[in-house]
């Protein structure tokens, strides 16, 4: 029985022990890789996650505010009521002001003509000191009512000036408030918008393949040929032990040791076979 035998089935088997101890190796770095990956997904889902809340959680407050915001512009609409009479009145009261200032001014023309005339310039006949007289006091009344009129007039258009600058500051404040309501809306949908985003990232990181197709063909590979080795190291241990009996029977001595000559090609036969 050759000993070369023993020599080569032992080599053979360290090989494949060797094979598929790197195999298994292999497997487990693999399998390690593809747990990484799967705790680095999760984890990066989470974190997106987590902004998605808070963004979802500022939107609802910001909504919130608007909806305030557009109470209070309802409520300084309501104080707007009756504005447009109001500066009606105020421009009829203006014009007003200027009819009585013009009246004040002609009657204070036609009282200087009387105090410094004593004739007609266009007749040339004369006026009487009594005439003059009469004329300047009827003028003097005239402007007394008049200013009066103007003074009376001038304390009812400061009370609508009031007013009509209380609508301007109101009519401000809703503008203000009508602008900080879209300034805000923008950034709702702004955040909207990121949110979608966001979440199609997660989807996309949910629904993908941790190793991919390449990852995946790697890993099946490497299965296979550790089945593989597995059944070529149990049919070389199968062997060694074969060859390990035959050994020690050929070291025996007498007629068995001619009785297992006669078998050894068959033995042999057996072995190779394997």
């Amino acid at each position: 029985f050759p000993s070369h035998d023993i020599i080569l089935n032992k080599s053979e088997l360290t090989e494949a022990k060797y094979k598929l101890e790197s195999v298994l190796d292999k497997i487990e770095i693999h399998n390690k890789h593809i747990e990484s990956i799967k705790i680095d997904t999760a984890k990066l889902v989470e974190e997106k996650q987590e902004k998605v809340n808070k963004l979802q959680t500022q939107v609802v407050e910001i909504i919130d505010l608007i909806d305030i915001l557009h109470t209070q512009a309802d409520q300084l609409n309501e104080k707007l009521v009756g504005q447009s009479k109001m500066e009606d009145k105020y421009k009829k009261l203006i014009n007003l002001q200027n009819q009585i200032g013009d009246k004040i001014k002609r009657v204070d023309k036609e009282t200087e003509f009387f105090n410094i005339h004593d004739s007609c310039p266009t007749c040339n006949q004369s006026i009487s000191e009594d005439f003059k007289h009469s004329k300047v006091c009827e003028k003097h009344q005239q402007k007394d009512k008049l200013i009066n009129g103007l003074d009376q007039l001038q304390i009812e258009l400061g009370n609508v000036i009031d007013q009509v600058e209380q609508f301007k500051t109101v009519s401000n404040q809703i503008v203000e408030t009508n602008k900080n309501i879209a300034i805000k809306n923008t950034i709702v949908n702004g955040y909207k918008d990121l949110i979608r985003e966001i979440e199609i990232e997660i989807a996309s990181l949910q629904m993908k393949h941790v190793d991919g197709f390449d990852n995946t063909k790697e890993l099946n590979d490497l299965t296979e040929q550790s089945k593989s080795l597995e059944v070529l190291k149990v049919n070389l241990e199968e062997q060694k032990q074969l060859l390990e009996v035959a050994a020690v029977l050929l070291k025996d001595t007498g007629i068995k040791t001619k009785i297992i000559k006669q078998y050894i090609p068959v033995i042999n036969k057996l072995i190779r076979s394997e």
